[in-house]
């Protein structure tokens, strides 16, 4: 028989802040009748550590890169034991600004590869979901690319356990409910094609029925108030109909007919972002096409309508003239209750007038010259995320940048930024 820890033995998680010792220990005791000698060897990810060979595990002076998974093998040279995973969690000694990182919060999701979070949604008031590419979430290889996480400090709620078997780029939540969409072709071991929605166990939800589902991947997806979804992507079908990139489904999954199907619909190009206007209820699309379904130029943002007598149709009263003339729109965002929409993406230029990866567009679809993003002024990478923060009235964006410009010069800022309506950077929440 091989060693045995005991109940309470287990290495736990430990965060301490740059430059301090990180301890770990094992409780572990010899089989019955053993006579061997209990022997430990401590394991960085999956690596032993030279030297480390005691039952407790001390890492002086650590530093943020010393972040990671630590777990010992025992053995008694007869059989051995392996403990669980323990994470090292180092907070910087300083930080800048007022933008700090919550050494409390403990998210971990884990990839073969090059993982990610590609999505997050709010589940309730004291949990979220977050989706992606990760394929173990604190060493737990059963939940696989969506998870529910607490709010307080992050931890893995392991009832909701789901297995997605391909990339997820958008989820939401409602009523218990988790809808995700992006580019899979399993849950749970069951075929679903790109969409899929799940209960609050993460079984799926026998009532949204699908059918065959989309043709390709999807992007994007938001919820009317009348609880249908509109999804965004690259697929040209929806459970055998003809829909371009666009389309809406019936809340129990299936396609909503009422909104403009057919080859003649729809956009020629691939959709990544999609807003619901709060005033109008009609949808702005964000993306790389460059056409309609028919035909007709459509430079990478549109407004569609929701209501009235041809709902999935072009809305011609948003007039984008010649739009985005290059890139992409990843992002989008309402300012609040009002049917101000900020886009961000790669463009650099909007119906004429140059604009730096991030534009404020009115509800007629007129650009707003006074928003810090020209030729010289605004970010210097794409943007990828936007939210507009409520409480701030302040936007906040993601993305690969690292420095925004504006009339007072170059600020050096780490791909996340609080920014004010006026789209300059909030001084006081500073990530560089």
């Amino acid at each position: 028989q091989p060693p045995v820890i005991a109940a309470n033995g287990q290495p736990q998680n430990t965060t301490v802040t740059a430059g301090q010792t990180a301890n770990f220990s094992v409780t572990a005791s010899l089989p019955p009748g053993s006579a061997g000698l209990l022997t430990y060897q401590w394991h960085r990810n999956g690596y032993p550590l030279s030297g480390k060979t005691d039952s407790t595990l001390a890492l002086a002076a650590v530093q943020q890169s010393d972040a990671d998974f630590y777990h010992v093998i025992g053995s008694d040279g007869g059989g051995a034991l392996s403990s669980a995973f323990a994470r090292l969690t180092v907070a910087p000694s300083a930080y800048p600004g007022a933008l700090r990182i919550d050494p409390t919060f403990n998210l971990s999701v884990e990839s073969d590869s090059s993982g990610s979070i590609n999505a997050v949604a709010a589940y309730s008031d004291t949990q979220f979901i977050a989706a992606g590419d990760f394929v173990r979430v604190n060493g737990n290889a059963a939940i696989r690319r969506v998870a529910r996480f607490n709010h307080a400090d992050g931890s893995l709620d392991s009832s909701f356990a789901p297995a997605v078997n391909g990339l997820v780029n958008a989820v939401i939540a409602h009523d218990g409910l988790v809808v995700i969409a992006g580019h899979f072709g399993t849950v749970n071991g069951l075929n679903r094609s790109f969409i899929a929605r799940l209960t609050s166990t993460g079984a799926l939800d026998p009532t949204f029925n699908s059918g065959s589902g989309a043709s390709n991947t999807i992007n994007a997806i938001v919820r009317q108030a009348d609880g249908k979804y509109i999804i965004g992507g690259a697929f040209t079908s929806y459970n055998g109909t003809t829909v371009n990139r666009i389309a809406r489904l019936n809340a129990d999954g299936s396609l909503d007919t009422t909104f403009a199907t057919g080859s003649a619909n729809g956009l020629g190009g691939t959709v990544f972002s999609l807003a619901l206007d709060p005033v109008s209820g009609h949808v702005v699309v964000g993306g790389s096409f460059t056409t309609l379904g028919g035909g007709a130029a459509q430079n990478r943002i549109a407004r569609f309508l929701t209501s009235g007598t041809s709902p999935g149709t072009l809305d011609t009263t948003f007039a984008v003239g010649a739009g985005f003339s290059s890139g992409q729109v990843n992002a989008l965002a309402f300012e609040g209750a009002s049917s101000t929409v900020l886009a961000g993406g790669t463009f650099t230029n909007y119906a004429g007038t140059p604009v730096n990866r991030l534009a404020r567009v009115s509800a007629a679809g007129a650009l707003d010259t006074a928003f810090n993003s020209t030729a010289t002024f605004g970010p210097n990478n794409t943007i990828d995320s936007i939210s507009y923060d409520a409480t701030a009235n302040t936007w906040l964006v993601g993305g690969a940048f690292t420095s925004y410009v504006t009339a007072g010069g170059t600020t050096t800022i780490g791909r996340i930024a609080r920014l004010t309506l006026a789209g300059v950077p909030d001084s006081t929440w500073i990530n560089p």
